[in-house]
């Protein structure tokens, strides 16, 4: 059961207007936070932040604290 039908099922339930919109206000809104989701995998984003790293300038590396 994909998740259409479910929504078709919970929308032919005995529901209030509110708790029938629910289910299709969130489908909605969860649209775009699945398309946020990397389309990189963990390493592959470590490993180009790391092959940019050499590129930046001395100004961002911390500075020697203390004597010596």
């Amino acid at each position: 059961m994909n998740g259409e039908d479910k929504l078709n099922d919970i929308l032919n339930m005995n529901l209030t207007e509110s708790q029938k919109a629910y289910p299709l206000v969130l489908n909605k809104s969860e649209k775009p936070r699945i398309e946020r989701i990397p389309k990189e995998s963990y390493p592959d984003r470590l490993q180009k932040f790391n092959d940019h790293l050499p590129s930046l300038s001395d100004h961002f590396d911390i500075p020697q604290v203390g004597p010596g």
